[in-house]
């Protein structure tokens, strides 16, 4: 199953927005993921027990990992949307 961190500030209700956005996204398009919830300042240890396909997170982050990190803004503001949604389905394609 496929893995997504999804990272706020706090780790409760933007992230929670997101995850509810890409998951409907995805399960629209035929895709199932596994999502975990997490502050940013959590991504790092996070990654080392979840083991994640892709990250997003909704505020600027600096991760040294091979994980792909996308911005999770575009959630917040309604602009470009669907260009991340399509990122993170051709990660998923590759996982």
């Amino acid at each position: 199953m496929n893995k997504i961190i999804v990272a706020c500030g706090t780790g409760v209700a933007t992230s929670t927005s997101v995850i509810e956005q890409i998951r409907e996204y995805l399960e629209s398009n035929g895709y199932q993921a596994e999502f975990y919830q997490c502050r940013t300042s959590e991504i790092a240890s996070q990654i080392q027990s979840v083991n994640p396909d892709v990250i997003v997170s909704t505020a600027e982050v600096n991760l040294d990992t091979d994980i792909p990190v996308l911005r999770g803004v575009p959630f917040l503001t309604g602009l470009g949307v669907e260009e991340v949604n399509e990122e993170i389905k051709s990660y998923l394609q590759r996982g």
